[in-house]
């Protein structure tokens, strides 16, 4: 639910903060996407296009 209101229902936004959680995820070796990755991801890009 996090990423779909940061998104604002846009699927284009949705997807790009997805692939940035999954490759965070990935960096830190872990197997589970956990909320604290999302909460980061949806921190710094936002959902200014950036």
């Amino acid at each position: 639910m996090l990423l779909h209101e940061a998104a604002g229902s846009s699927l284009r936004e949705i997807d790009r903060m997805a692939i940035a959680a999954l490759r965070e995820a990935a960096r830190r070796k872990k197997k589970l996407v956990e909320r604290d990755v999302i909460a980061r991801i949806v921190g710094d890009l936002g959902t200014d296009g950036s």
